[in-house]
């Protein structure tokens, strides 16, 4: 019987969960599976959650989603609103200068949350991820150019943290070892690169922000449909990010 400050953390890591995979469908078997614990403390984990709308349950399909009283939590938060009105103006120049949906992801913990967007003009456009949603820290180009930033050891940890979850979204093949790799070819080219993590049959390209300061590490990202973003164009988008990244906005 798991007890205390032990329910509270497995409590936590089942919101963390939902707000990864609701847009697939967050069943309690996906969440099962992805928690480690067993079908019996996950119902009750979720049941709990639900009866304080932190989580709400669609009878019909079976899919949990983040609750309403997440969101009335949310609006007393404080700093959020300024970062996201800062960096904002950027997102959509980004997006203007490429065409593409560009995104503002933040860190947390072992995961990447989008805290901005911004649809791209293109006829074709790719927007696997929402404002909100939560991502394993390496899933997503956005996300893995704040991992790649990191050390080798604190790396490690956090792929073994999240080792059960990194197939979940997308073409559900991504893998420590393929992460692995993405990790070197992103510190080796200086932005990620991420192909069908977050959503079959899309490339993103992303950036962190230097260091300026801020106690949050960001990342700046765009995604298109795989056959819009060739191979040859990679250096040139991520040239585009990095210009805006770094101009002078004052």
């Amino acid at each position: 019987m798991i007890q205390g400050t032990q329910v509270l953390a497995r409590s936590v890591d089942v919101l963390r969960i939902v707000a990864q995979i609701q847009r697939m469908g967050a069943t309690l078997a996906a969440i099962t599976h992805a928690s480690g614990l067993n079908r019996t403390t996950a119902f009750r984990i979720v049941h709990f959650l639900a009866q304080e709308r932190l989580l709400q349950y669609d009878a019909e399909s079976g899919y949990y989603s983040i609750g309403p009283l997440a969101f009335e939590l949310g609006l007393a938060a404080r700093g959020q609103t300024d970062l996201i009105e800062r960096w904002q103006p950027r997102v959509n120049e980004i997006s203007k200068l490429t065409g593409m949906t560009c995104y503002l992801t933040v860190r947390s913990d072992a995961e990447a949350v989008c805290i901005s967007t911004a649809e791209g003009s293109s006829i074709l456009r790719a927007v696997p991820l929402l404002v909100g949603q939560r991502l394993p820290l390496g899933v997503g180009a956005g996300s893995l150019a704040l991992l790649s930033s990191l050390e080798d050891d604190e790396v490690r940890s956090i792929m073994e943290l999240n080792r059960s979850r990194l197939g979940l979204l997308g073409d559900g093949h991504l893998t420590s070892e393929i992460l692995w790799k993405r990790i070197e070819l992103a510190r080796e080219r200086g932005y990620a690169v991420s192909q069908n993590s977050v959503a079959n049959g899309v490339i993103g390209i992303g950036r962190t922000i230097p260091d300026t300061g801020m106690l949050m590490r960001l990342a700046i990202s765009v995604s298109a449909p795989a056959s819009q973003m060739k191979s040859d164009h990679h250096d040139s988008i991520a040239r585009a990010i990095s210009g805006v990244i770094s101009a002078d906005w004052n």
